[in-house]
């Protein structure tokens, strides 16, 4: 079943919770480079796929066995297409985990360290100055910091 036709079967069955698209990663595979080439006095070709030119996601290879066969523009195609498939398998799974993070919210570990975060001393959230000691965050309990972070951090 290809990502086209399980999108399809989505819509019908009327499923509206907060889910990673087809068209999401498209976008993502958008912005997808490739690089690479022949592996030196070999007949292997290797292709990289990176994300905004700085993120492995992943890497296809082709070969062949006689050198006679060799065929660089072939190989790098093949190798792309190997590439480009991963890539894709990739950005479902991290753009799934980075979606449920997001609707996870902060953790706790995540709350406590703002609850700590020392004001500095330039800002003076009470309006007076001169208040030395004092966290900036002290000033909200545990889970109005957390519906703090939640709105800061995913929107």
């Amino acid at each position: 079943m290809n990502d086209q036709a399980i999108e399809q079967e989505i819509q019908t069955k009327g499923l509206t919770a907060p889910r990673v698209t087809k068209e999401h990663i498209d976008f993502m595979m958008g912005r997808v480079t490739y690089v690479g080439g022949r592996v030196e006095q070999t007949t292997s070709t290797v292709v990289h796929a990176f994300l905004d030119g700085n993120f492995l996601l992943a890497s296809g290879q082709s070969a062949c066995v006689s050198p006679e066969n060799f065929n660089a523009e072939l190989g790098f195609k093949m190798a792309q297409a190997q590439a480009e498939a991963k890539a894709r398998d990739q950005l479902w799974l991290l753009e799934g985990y980075a979606l449920r993070t997001r609707l996870a919210g902060p953790t706790q570990e995540q709350v406590s360290r703002f609850l700590t975060w020392p004001v500095p001393a330039h800002v003076h959230p009470d309006g007076a100055s001169g208040q030395p000691g004092r966290t900036g965050t002290n000033l909200l309990d545990a889970p109005t910091a957390q519906a703090m972070l939640q709105h800061v951090l995913h929107g």
